[in-house]
Order: C-alpha cells, then structure tokens, then sequence
C-alpha cells in the first residue's frame, strides 16, 4: 500500500511539475513577445469611446515584467507626473489569456488587478475591470454599466 502511494505520488509530480514548468515558459515567451513601447489605437470604457486626446497618444511600456503607462493621462496629473507602473504576471494557458497587473505606486499600490489579454502579432488588447474588483473579465469588451476598460494598442514603430 505504501509502495502504491509513494509511486502515485511520484508519477503526481512528474507530471504536474513539467506541466507547470511549461506554463511558465509559456508565460515568458508571452512576456517577452510585448517588449517595448505600444500605442493605444482604441478604448473603451463602460460602452464609450475614449476621448480622441488619449487614442494615438497614450502608451503603454513593457520592460520586463513591469508595465508603465504614459501619455495623456500622466500629464494631466500636473508638472512633475507619476506615470503608473505596474507589475504584470502573465497565464496564456488561460481562456482567454490572463494578466494579473500589480501597481507599484499610487493610491492602490499593491492591489492587484485581474485582467485578460490576446497578443495577435503587433496588436494587443486588454481588458481591466476597476480598482478593486473581484473577478476577472471574460470577454474583450465593455458594456455600459461593467466598469470594465477595453483597450487595443499597436506596437510602436519608434
């Protein structure tokens, strides 16, 4: 009986180990595919349209595992901006594909937000409920009332 146990749970980790370990280099390739600086083409937010200021002008910078945006927004915030900064862990074995953004400074620093992606050559959508919510988005929209931001960015060519 105990040989039976120590043999299910050895044959249990060489597969879940693998498994995982596959996950992550998934993960990685991903992470390593939206390197550089990308350029909002088009949002929405709670069934609107973004103002035209922000498409074309609001940009979001992967280096690493970190995410910061610019744009607009930032300079909206006065002289000496802070340009949010996020921590972005990626699972593309999720459907669809999900990223768990992290901000690393202002009012909800260390909140993590459950959001979804799809990375289809020099496209890349994202879709963020607000600050604070508990469940992430199932699909790449926006409806009236969701609280959820839809945004489409194109690789920047600079």
């Amino acid at each position: 009986m105990i040989m039976k146990i120590r043999l299910s749970a050895a044959l249990l980790l060489a597969v879940v180990i693998p498994a995982a370990a596959l996950r992550g280099q998934d993960a990685q390739k991903d992470l390593d595919k939206l390197q550089g600086t990308w350029v909002l083409t088009a949002m929405e937010k709670n069934g609107k349209a973004a103002p035209e200021y922000v498409v074309g002008k609001l940009t979001v910078t992967f280096k690493g595992d970190t995410m910061v945006m610019g744009g607009p927004l930032t300079a909206a915030q006065g002289k000496d901006p802070v340009k949010p900064e996020f921590t972005v862990k990626l699972d593309p074995s999720k459907k669809p594909k999900a990223m768990d953004a992290t901000p690393l400074n202002g009012k909800f620093k260390g909140k993590t937000v459950l959001g979804i992606y799809q990375l289809e050559g020099e496209e890349l959508k994202i879709c963020l409920p607000k600050q604070g919510d508990k469940e992430r988005p199932s699909d790449f929209k926006s409806p009236e009332g969701s609280d959820l931001a839809f945004m489409t960015f194109k690789r920047s060519k600079k």
